[in-house]
């Protein structure tokens, strides 16, 4: 089984929207729960200047309680506006990275990879 991270394919000046959540390698308690958890989704191009930014803060990222044996979800949207100007050339080496921070200060990257801007057909 991959475990690597998905490849991100956004397209220009559409609604990319996706859910993920986070379990340990505890068999015993597998279930994270996000209470007072901040959360930050950042695409940067190869040269680290940021094309897109999704946040608790902004509204763009939801964490959804779950009951208590479940990991809460964190659901991200990345809206049309966040791409509309950009090009798939603005892109060159882009990746992204989704980091939880917790009330303690404890800072966590829990996904990242590879992200690609399409132009798109319509």
């Amino acid at each position: 089984m991959d475990n690597s991270p998905p490849d991100l394919r956004i397209g220009r000046g559409t609604t990319f929207r996706f859910e993920t959540s986070w379990m340990t390698d505890d068999p015993d308690n597998p279930a994270v729960k996000l209470d007072g958890c901040t959360a930050v989704f950042a695409v940067a191009d190869g040269n680290g200047t940021r094309r897109v930014e999704c946040s608790t803060a902004n509204g763009l990222i939801r964490i959804i309680p779950k009951p208590d044996d479940e990991s809460d979800v964190i659901e991200t949207t990345i809206t049309p506006a966040l791409t509309e100007g950009q090009l798939p050339s603005d892109w060159q080496g882009a990746h992204y990275e989704l980091k939880i921070t917790f009330p303690s200060g404890d800072v966590y990257s829990i996904l990242r990879g590879a992200a690609l801007l399409l132009k798109g057909a319509a």
